[in-house]
Protein backbone atom coordinates (compact mmCIF):
# COMPACT_ATOMS: atom_id res chain seq x y z
CA UNK A 1 0.00 0.00 0.00
CA UNK A 2 1.28 3.42 -0.85
CA UNK A 3 1.64 6.32 1.40
CA UNK A 4 -1.52 7.97 -0.66
CA UNK A 5 -3.28 4.72 -0.48
CA UNK A 6 -3.05 4.99 3.24
CA UNK A 7 -3.79 8.92 3.67
CA UNK A 8 -7.11 8.01 1.64
CA UNK A 9 -10.35 7.21 3.37
CA UNK A 10 -12.45 5.22 0.56
CA UNK A 11 -9.88 2.50 -0.31
CA UNK A 12 -11.36 1.00 -2.80
CA UNK A 13 -10.56 -2.12 -5.41
CA UNK A 14 -12.07 -0.13 -8.50
CA UNK A 15 -11.67 3.65 -9.18
CA UNK A 16 -15.45 5.57 -8.90
CA UNK A 17 -16.77 7.96 -10.90
CA UNK A 18 -19.73 10.63 -9.87
CA UNK A 19 -21.13 11.41 -13.16
CA UNK A 20 -24.83 11.32 -13.57
CA UNK A 21 -25.51 8.59 -16.35
CA UNK A 22 -29.03 7.08 -17.16
CA UNK A 23 -29.48 3.49 -17.27
CA UNK A 24 -32.83 1.70 -18.08
CA UNK A 25 -33.60 -0.48 -14.46
CA UNK A 26 -36.13 -3.87 -14.83
CA UNK A 27 -36.83 -4.54 -11.22
CA UNK A 28 -39.46 -7.96 -11.39
CA UNK A 29 -43.33 -7.54 -10.80
CA UNK A 30 -42.77 -3.32 -12.07
CA UNK A 31 -42.46 -2.04 -15.54
CA UNK A 32 -38.75 -1.06 -16.79
CA UNK A 33 -37.55 2.18 -15.27
CA UNK A 34 -34.92 4.93 -16.07
CA UNK A 35 -33.24 5.67 -13.78
CA UNK A 36 -29.85 8.32 -12.94
CA UNK A 37 -26.72 6.81 -11.76
CA UNK A 38 -25.28 8.95 -8.82
CA UNK A 39 -21.58 7.44 -8.64
CA UNK A 40 -19.94 3.90 -10.40
CA UNK A 41 -17.35 1.43 -11.02
CA UNK A 42 -16.46 -1.77 -12.98
CA UNK A 43 -18.18 -3.42 -10.31
CA UNK A 44 -21.45 -1.86 -9.64
CA UNK A 45 -23.24 1.21 -9.56
CA UNK A 46 -25.30 3.60 -6.93
CA UNK A 47 -28.92 4.04 -9.05
CA UNK A 48 -30.71 7.63 -7.32
CA UNK A 49 -34.61 6.11 -6.71
CA UNK A 50 -36.92 8.44 -4.56
CA UNK A 51 -39.96 6.64 -4.45
CA UNK A 52 -40.90 4.95 -1.30
CA UNK A 53 -41.24 1.28 -2.91
CA UNK A 54 -37.74 0.23 -2.94
CA UNK A 55 -36.66 -3.20 -4.34
CA UNK A 56 -35.28 -4.99 -1.35
CA UNK A 57 -31.75 -6.07 -0.85
CA UNK A 58 -30.64 -9.09 -2.22
CA UNK A 59 -33.47 -9.15 -4.74
CA UNK A 60 -31.74 -9.36 -8.76
CA UNK A 61 -32.62 -7.09 -11.12
CA UNK A 62 -31.70 -6.32 -15.22
CA UNK A 63 -29.72 -3.30 -15.74
CA UNK A 64 -29.59 -2.36 -19.43
CA UNK A 65 -26.40 -0.14 -20.30
CA UNK A 66 -25.46 2.38 -23.34
CA UNK A 67 -24.83 5.68 -22.57
CA UNK A 68 -22.87 3.91 -19.13
CA UNK A 69 -20.73 2.18 -21.14
CA UNK A 70 -20.22 5.13 -24.27
CA UNK A 71 -21.62 2.43 -26.35
CA UNK A 72 -24.59 2.79 -29.45
CA UNK A 73 -25.13 -0.77 -28.62
CA UNK A 74 -27.17 -1.54 -25.08
CA UNK A 75 -25.69 -4.65 -22.89
CA UNK A 76 -27.88 -6.27 -20.33
CA UNK A 77 -26.30 -6.83 -17.06
CA UNK A 78 -27.65 -8.58 -13.87
CA UNK A 79 -26.99 -7.50 -11.11
CA UNK A 80 -28.11 -7.80 -7.07
CA UNK A 81 -28.90 -4.94 -5.05
CA UNK A 82 -26.28 -4.64 -2.04
CA UNK A 83 -27.69 -2.00 -0.38
CA UNK A 84 -30.64 0.18 -0.20
CA UNK A 85 -30.94 4.08 1.10
CA UNK A 86 -33.22 6.86 1.33
CA UNK A 87 -32.17 8.48 -1.78
CA UNK A 88 -31.52 5.07 -3.77
CA UNK A 89 -29.87 1.34 -3.93
CA UNK A 90 -26.59 0.00 -4.87
CA UNK A 91 -26.20 -2.65 -6.88
CA UNK A 92 -23.20 -5.12 -8.09
CA UNK A 93 -22.91 -6.85 -11.30
CA UNK A 94 -23.44 -10.65 -11.39
CA UNK A 95 -23.38 -11.02 -14.97
CA UNK A 96 -24.99 -10.79 -18.76
CA UNK A 97 -28.31 -10.93 -18.92
CA UNK A 98 -29.42 -13.94 -20.89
Amino acid sequence: MTQADKNNPERRERQRKNDGVEVTVAIPGRPPMTLLTSDYSESGIFLLYGARNKPAEGSEITVTLAEFLGSDTPIAMVARIIRVEERGFAIEFVGPAE
